[in-house]
């Protein structure tokens, strides 16, 4: 089937996150208009402008196509549904409320819905031609903006976090979305222990959980001034006083995330025997006034066998980009699951919760494990 398809796309911004040149779009036996692309997180993306629009691409080989596997996510998080996994086998169709995919023939159709929300979409679709497999990855930006003075890391001031025996802080995100730890300074068996939770943001509001409960959200508008943030809760306005991280000398630790990134497969947990893929590593919040003591990275390899093996993976030749790194792996077969788990050990300089004194404590910092598993189509 002949393609009549054209659609004007800009170029990826810097709030993508990593390029920001105009890729043209190349997938092995695949045949289309040529549609701008990005790179996130090392894989390439169409892009799809908030207005929506219609995509196709046509098969260059004599052979069966078929639909796979696929994922949505549309970046919000609301501590119920991160991403959407649509788990129907259908080989021709599959369709959402904003997007939808067919296959007609020797050609692919993707259309799709003006993005009218907060955050930017992304869609994943797999597809199978002959014995290959493939995945179309698309993004889609937002027509709301966002404002880019509060992208960055902020800490609440020390005023506040002593006489909350804690710490908020707040990494905003240039893709609506944020990350907020509450770190205790307590002993978890006398008070409340430290957490984590994800949320989005908008040009008018943002989200806090307060240390009584990690399980209380509230809704927050904020106000900016300079290197000052002020969130406050919407109905019982209780204030959270915070500065930007830099201008903070507080000691905090970095976060950093991993990233599994599959070459095939529209999933990042489950990908094919055999599969190349990519563990990412980058930094989710940064930190300050510390020094990195040591870092590793585990890896545990269980096979259906009930077998497993463990080892470390060496990370000394990252240290001078701040452990941020790209490895390139291969999924082996005959596993039930594959695990990556980073640990640091970083080292306190400045303690100003005690007046400016220099620090020697140092703690032991988990990041949250990713897992690979089996594939099954």
């Amino acid at each position: 089937m002949a393609i009549a398809f054209a659609l004007c796309c800009t170029s990826c911004s810097k709030d993508d996150d990593e390029d920001d040149e105009i890729i043209p779009v190349n997938i092995d036996g695949w045949e289309s208009a040529r549609y701008s692309s990005c790179k996130i997180d090392g894989l390439e993306y169409i892009e799809v402008p908030a207005e929506g629009g219609t995509f196709g691409f046509r098969c260059s080989e004599d052979v069966a196509v078929k639909l796979t596997d696929h994922a949505f996510c549309n970046y919000k998080y609301d501590n119920r549904n991160q991403t959407i996994y649509d788990k129907t086998r259908d080989s021709t169709l599959y369709k959402n409320e904003w997007c939808e995919t067919k296959v007609k023939g020797d050609s692919l159709i993707l259309v799709f819905k003006p993005n009218d929300s907060d955050f930017r979409r992304k869609a994943n679709i797999g597809v199978r031609y002959g014995n290959e497999d493939a995945c179309f990855r698309f993004v889609q930006k937002t027509k709301i903006g966002l404002n880019s003075d509060l992208v960055g890391d902020w800490v609440s001031i020390s005023e506040y976090s002593k006489a909350m025996f804690g710490r908020f802080r707040y990494t905003f995100n240039d893709d609506g979305t944020c990350w907020m730890r509450w770190e205790s300074f307590r002993d978890p068996a006398i008070g409340n222990s430290s957490f984590m939770k994800a949320y989005n943001w908008n040009k008018e509001r943002a989200w806090a959980s307060f240390e009584v409960s990690k399980d209380y959200d509230f809704d927050c508008t904020y106000a900016l001034n300079g290197d000052r943030l002020t969130l406050k809760t919407v109905n019982g306005g209780v204030e959270i006083p915070l500065v930007r991280l830099a201008s903070s000398k507080e000691s905090v630790a970095p976060k950093y995330e991993l990233v599994i990134a599959p070459t095939k497969s529209a999933s990042s947990t489950f990908v094919l025997p055999g599969e190349k893929y990519s563990l990412n590593c980058k930094i989710q919040s940064a930190g300050n006034y510390f020094e990195m003591d040591s870092i590793r990275l585990q890896r545990t390899i269980c096979y259906v066998s009930g077998a497993y093996v463990c080892d470390t993976i060496d990370l000394s030749e990252y240290a001078s980009k701040d452990y941020v790194f790209s490895m390139e792996f291969e999924m082996p077969a005959n596993v039930v699951r594959v695990e990556y788990e980073l640990e640091s050990y970083v080292k306190f300089l400045y303690d100003e919760m005690k007046g400016g004194e220099y620090s020697s404590v140092g703690i032991w910092v988990r990041n949250k494990k990713v897992y690979l598993e089996e594939n099954k189509k």
